[in-house]
C-alpha cells in the first residue's frame, strides 16, 4: 500500500503477507504452517473477531512484524 500509516497495518496488507508466505514456504502435508505464516495467521484472526480493518503497529506480535517486514522488503526490490 503506498499511503500507509506506519503506526498501522491494514488488513489488505496482512492478507498480502500471508500469500507471500504461502507461496514462499508453502506446506509440506497440507497442515503444517511456516512459522511465518502461523505468526501472521494470530493477527490476521484477532483482526476477524474484533472486525477490525487496521492494526495499531506496536500491538502486533514481533513474529509477524519481523513477517510483514520480510514480505514488505521483497516487494520493494
Amino acid at each position: 500500500m503506498d499511503t500507509q500509516n506506519p503506526n498501522t497495518i491494514h488488513v489488505v496488507e496482512i492478507e498480502a503477507a500471508i500469500n507471500y508466505w504461502r507461496a514462499r514456504s508453502p506446506s509440506p502435508d497440507g497442515f503444517t504452517l511456516a512459522p511465518e505464516l502461523r505468526a501472521l495467521a494470530e493477527i490476521y484472526a484477532l483482526m476477524a473477531i474484533g472486525h477490525a480493518t487496521e492494526a495499531a503497529t506496536k500491538e502486533v506480535p514481533s513474529k509477524a512484524m519481523a513477517a510483514i517486514e520480510a514480505y514488505r522488503a521483497d516487494q520493494a526490490s
